[in-house]
């Protein structure tokens, strides 16, 4: 088995009423048709890791990332 984070990409899209969600999602949608540039693809990464990261910062977080594993 191999892995592959090809597919683990998407996005949200929330609003107060439906007409916010369809012109979000269409915005959305115009965004990705736009493509990416590598900076804004670094800059996300560089977000995801810290958000990662702060996630297990403290007890609460270090509890919930490992209290699972600890106790199976």
């Amino acid at each position: 088995f191999s892995y592959s984070d090809a597919a683990l990409f998407g996005f949200l899209v929330t609003g107060e009423t439906a007409e916010e969600v369809k012109t979000a999602g269409k915005a959305a949608v115009a965004a990705l048709k736009a493509g990416l540039k590598a900076e804004d693809v670094k800059r996300a990464v560089a977000k995801a890791k810290f958000a990662a990261a702060s996630a297990a910062d403290g007890r609460t977080g270090l509890v919930s990332s490992f209290g699972a594993k600890v106790s199976s």
